[in-house]
């Protein structure tokens, strides 16, 4: 019996130094750290390699984060963090399907999203030129669903 005994838990401390040795500790690190409730984010980057995504230099997420009942729009360029973040827009009404492009080149930006104002959806185009200056514009506000808009180099569009 005691022999039984010893061999089980032999056998516990080995499955258990054996199965924790071999697990990967990490703690995983937030990318955004802006207080409130960030979501719907969209990135893009130039570039690709064999069908991969890889975050360098040329990657860049814009999101919608929510505090208290301010809606904001954020935009930045991704490294290990976020270094830089530009607010893109800020209120009061509902913002919601945010999507970015490039925009001319690699180092201007477009940027839509949804706004609910006044009983009916807006969309909403932002312009980021290369010094960072933001230019809005309501690109059509008689819109009475919820769609999702899309951006690229030159348009806005939306089904």
């Amino acid at each position: 019996m005691k022999s039984l005994f010893s061999k089980l838990l032999f056998a516990a401390v080995v499955l258990f130094c054996t199965t924790t040795g071999l697990a990967q500790e990490f703690s995983p690190k937030p990318l955004v750290t802006i207080p409130g409730d960030n979501f719907d984010f969209d990135i893009i980057t130039s570039n690709f390699q064999s069908m991969s995504f890889v975050i360098d230099s040329r990657t860049y997420i814009t999101w919608i984060n929510k505090q208290d009942s301010v809606y904001s729009i954020f935009f930045a360029k991704l490294k290990e963090n976020i270094d830089s973040t530009i607010l893109v827009a800020s209120g009061t009404v509902p913002f919601d399907h945010v999507r970015i492009s490039f925009g001319k080149n690699e180092s201007e930006f477009r940027i839509v999203w949804q706004s609910f104002k006044e009983g009916k959806w807006r969309i909403m185009h932002a312009y980021i030129d290369t010094k960072n200056n933001v230019t809005i514009e309501t690109v059509s506000d008689i819109l009475f669903n919820c769609i999702s808009p899309s951006v690229s180099a030159g348009k806005a569009t939306w089904v």
